[in-house]
């Protein structure tokens, strides 16, 4: 009901030449967030649209809204740090962000809303700098990204590769409890975790592994996603079904898997994905 009210309400203000003010994506039955799109035939990541120019970020976006299946809602993932992958948004020593960067963010953030893309942000990139584990320190810069942005975001991600370097579960739970409370009102909270990835400290393998307070992991295989073909949809069939029978407790994005989701068998591997009715597809 408050849909339909709200429907008339910006239909009336069309009336008089108000436009809606822009907002969230809301997913609806299934997420599709690719990782990776083809440029000329070649891998580029979706993690990097902050940096892409114009030409390549209409591009990506195409190929998004291209793939999307029935059911599905399209999505997008990127990284809001370090600079190298942001385009310079934030400096990497996360002592501010300027009004003029937020703006730049806040043009490419509508382009995707425009074109009914929910955003996903990821605010740190495992092993790099600045690191997720010092989150607690860059409170300032956080919350004036959300002030700015937090209203279009449909979920936060804590970081990708997060079980690179994670030390324990509890220190990615922490991570993601302080990013609840610096970018409140979105939808879904998570990261990025490897499945069964061992750094000597903490593997990704069981609901014990998974972070308690996590609505939703995005997934890498356990393999390179260079050898997506080879794993085949066997390989990945034996990985979601270990995840299933884990039950983790929370939402999975398929993410990374295959670096050429477009192949033969990246093709497949998506189709089997869809018909084991999982939440989101990469």
């Amino acid at each position: 009901m408050i849909d339909i009210v709200q429907a008339i309400i910006d239909w009336i203000k069309s009336l008089f030449g108000c436009d809606p003010a822009p907002e969230r994506i809301k997913i609806s039955g299934h997420c599709f967030m690719p990782l990776f799109v083809s440029e000329n035939g070649r891998p580029r990541g979706t993690w990097e649209y902050l940096s892409l120019d114009e030409s390549l970020r209409n591009n990506t976006r195409a190929q998004i809204k291209a793939g999307v299946g029935e059911g599905e809602t399209p999505a997008i993932c990127f990284c809001l740090t370090p600079s190298g992958v942001s385009g310079g948004l934030i400096d990497d020593k996360m002592l501010a962000v300027t009004d003029d960067a937020l703006a730049v963010l806040e043009t490419k953030i509508l382009e995707l809303i425009d074109d009914g893309i929910a955003i996903f942000g990821c605010l740190y990139t495992d092993g790099g700098r600045p690191a997720w584990q010092s989150i607690a320190a860059h409170r300032s810069v956080w919350r004036r990204v959300h002030t700015k942005i937090g209203h279009l975001v449909t979920g936060w991600i804590l970081s990708i590769e997060t079980n690179e370097a994670a030390p324990n579960v509890e220190q990615i739970r922490a991570g993601m409890a302080d990013m609840r409370d610096m970018l409140p009102g979105a939808d879904y909270y998570g990261t990025h975790l490897q499945w069964k990835a061992y750094n000597g400290k903490y593997v990704w393998n069981s609901a014990a592994s998974t972070p308690r307070g996590a609505d939703v992991i995005l997934a890498e295989a356990s393999w390179d996603p260079n050898k997506g073909d080879i794993a085949g949809v066997a390989g990945l069939a034996r990985e979601n079904g270990e995840m299933v029978r884990a039950g983790l407790g929370c939402l999975i994005v398929w993410h990374e898997y295959n670096i050429t989701p477009w192949s033969k068998v990246g093709q497949e591997q998506r189709a089997y994905l869809r018909g084991q009715n999982v939440w989101g597809r990469g």
